[in-house]
């Protein structure tokens, strides 16, 4: 019965790629393509949907989504609607470790001995193979500015969500949580910061910074004042909503972000208009919870623990980190 419950679900797998497969070629751009599988990848992990099948690779909602997705991809550079960038450096260490990933795997093994070991070939897929593939179809597929600006405004939403997600794990509002399972304290880790549907409080944070800097770019290039009024709205509630990830990494790195595009820009212009809103936002903020930051405790937003308590291994922040 369950060989043949799978056969029925992998069926039902290869009918739903073969119709989005038709979508995203009807569309002819498959932007929103590559969209849904951001977020289906990001939200609807294997927490939400989760198959295992005998023989074959966990199937989560983001695989049925890449399979058509990957197939509309090479169609439509085969058919010329797109076209490939010259090959970088990067481009070329990325497939040389999915070539050693490969080899190695082979050697090893693809598959896990016992359930409570991670299957290596779904950690290679979710962890390298994804991430590169994403890279290269962004750096391929998104080129024009309608296809910026479609994927900034997405992010923009993005950012939105995980905000208001982070507040509400913060209060602990949990039946306003969606997914469920981000309310779950046994799935995941740091239950009780914001960790978000990523289920680790510093890669939420460092998630809602990078998106903080893009909606950063985006606003600089709208011209609408009440548009750019929410955005700043968005843009001041961000700040304690990366202060409930309770990670000083991520504290220092949203902090020290804004000089790294100082570093990086190289007019001079853009980088005033890009960095005088955030930089007066945190001094504000720095200015109005200077005793909470030099506070040993991780909760008040201290950050100070191993250089404070180090000479006095009993106090109990002698080892935050």
């Amino acid at each position: 019965m369950d060989s043949l419950m799978g056969i029925y679900l992998v069926g039902i797998g290869v009918i739903i790629a073969l119709i989005l497969f038709i979508s995203f070629t009807l569309m002819g751009d498959i932007t929103l393509g590559l969209l849904l599988w951001l977020i289906s990848s990001m939200f609807f992990g294997k927490e939400f949907f989760f198959l295992s099948i005998p023989g074959l690779p966990d199937i989560f909602i983001e695989r049925l989504i890449f399979v058509p997705l990957l197939a509309v991809f090479i169609y439509q550079i085969w058919t010329g609607r797109e076209r490939l960038l010259p090959n970088t450096l990067l481009d070329y260490l990325m497939l040389l470790i999915l070539i050693i990933l490969v080899v190695s795997m082979s050697r090893t093994g693809f598959f896990a001995l016992t359930r409570e070991e991670l299957q290596p070939f779904s950690v290679f897929l979710s962890g390298f193979f994804f991430p590169f593939y994403f890279y290269y179809f962004g750096k391929t597929m998104i080129q024009s500015e309608r296809r910026i600006r479609i994927l900034l405004w997405s992010f923009f939403f993005l950012l939105i969500y995980l905000v208001i997600l982070s507040y509400f794990e913060h209060f602990k509002l949990y039946s306003l949580i969606f997914p469920r399972y981000i309310a779950d304290p046994l799935v995941g880790i740091h239950f009780g910061r914001a960790r978000g549907p990523f289920l680790t409080a510093p890669v939420n944070g460092w998630i809602i910074g990078s998106l903080f800097l893009m909606t950063l770019f985006l606003r600089s290039k709208i011209e609408d004042a009440g548009l750019r009024l929410w955005m700043n709205v968005v843009l001041i509630l961000t700040i304690p909503a990366i202060f409930y990830t309770y990670t000083r990494a991520v504290w220092l790195s949203f902090i020290l972000a804004p000089l790294v595009v100082i570093g990086l820009s190289k007019r001079v212009t853009f980088q005033a208009r890009f960095l005088v809103f955030p930089l007066s936002l945190l001094l504000l903020y720095v200015s109005l919870n200077w005793q909470n930051i030099v506070s040993p405790q991780r909760e008040t937003g201290g950050v100070c623990g191993r250089a404070a308590c180090a000479g006095n291994p009993e106090l109990p922040g002698a080892s935050p980190w």
